[in-house]
């Protein structure tokens, strides 16, 4: 069994559903100035690793997650990880701080707008998270994270020769101002994977050519919800559109995402084809989005 660690934000998400849509706020005369009627909210543990991290455990994948909490509300979330029998030694606990918190608004046509709240250090320019032994690692997934902590980890993976896979997320926007940033975070990253909106940014935005995008990677996995998955490699020789299941009546799609790269790469490191791990990605997907919340599927 190979060795995985995978690295990224933890954090809770404060989920607000709203009895409006937000199409409708551009109608206002001010529509930076509005207030929304609230349904329901509640908390529930989230980050896009920590997603991950449970959508592999329900697999029987084992690994270790490098990443932060804060000692003020963190111990529920070390507890969540007990009961799942996740291992949790890489985690570091900051005094005094509260962990990271994602504001999640969601419309009556299941549209969202997030606010990310990060923890306080993250702003401390020179963080950076203890290494694991790369002694012990076959594997590091890279999942969104502040631009530093990304970086230098694919940099560790690259020096000690550790294949890894790089996932950006919603850290995208924070790569503006140095687009060279997102190039070096890539080089040699054997899965990079994109959703239709990230990729878009990545050719628009950070000008980057698809071309050039290829020649960085192994592989780039680019979803785009309900139409096919596009997987590109010029390494492999490869273009593959591959068709998903589409959801029926989602009851949740928050972390789908998540729970797909769960999926992919539980068969990836079993070494099953590029194919057969798409469709266990969306087929992990499909079980997440029926059940409320990101971590709370069974199968």
């Amino acid at each position: 069994m190979k060795n995985l660690v995978l690295s990224g934000h933890l954090a809770y998400d404060r989920i607000v559903k709203v009895d409006s849509n937000f199409k409708d706020l551009s109608k206002t005369q001010s529509p930076f100035d509005f207030s929304l009627l609230g349904q329901s909210q509640e908390v529930t543990f989230g980050g896009c690793v920590g997603n991950i991290a449970y959508g592999l455990h329900k697999s029987n994948i084992k690994f270790q997650i490098l990443s932060l909490l804060g000692s003020l509300d963190g111990q529920g979330y070390l507890d969540h990880f007990f009961k799942l029998g996740i291992d949790t030694s890489l985690i570091s606990i900051v005094e005094n701080s509260l962990t990271s918190t994602a504001y999640m608004f969601s419309d009556k046509e299941s549209n969202q707008m997030i606010f990310f709240v990060p923890m306080p250090i993250y702003s401390t320019p020179s963080i950076q998270l203890p290494f694991p032994n790369p002694k012990n690692l076959d594997f590091m997934f890279i999942s969104a994270d502040v631009v530093n902590i990304m970086n230098a980890n694919a940099e560790f993976c690259r020096s000690n020769n550790i294949p890894f896979a790089f996932d950006p997320g919603q850290q995208l926007n924070n790569y503006i101002s140095i687009p060279e940033n997102f190039l070096e975070a890539v080089l040699g990253a054997d899965l990079l994977f994109l959703n239709e909106l990230e990729y878009n940014f990545v050719i628009n935005t950070l000008n980057v050519s698809h071309t050039k995008l290829l020649s960085l990677v192994d592989y780039l996995i680019v979803t785009q919800s309900c139409k096919p998955v596009l997987v590109y490699s010029i390494t492999h020789d490869k273009f593959m559109s591959i068709e998903v299941d589409c959801f029926d009546d989602p009851v949740d799609t928050t972390g789908a995402g998540d729970a797909f790269r769960a999926g992919f790469i539980d068969f990836y490191l079993n070494d099953h084809p590029i194919v057969d791990c798409v469709k266990n990605g969306n087929m992990l997907a499909s079980k997440s989005v029926m059940y409320k919340h990101p971590q709370g599927y069974e199968f």
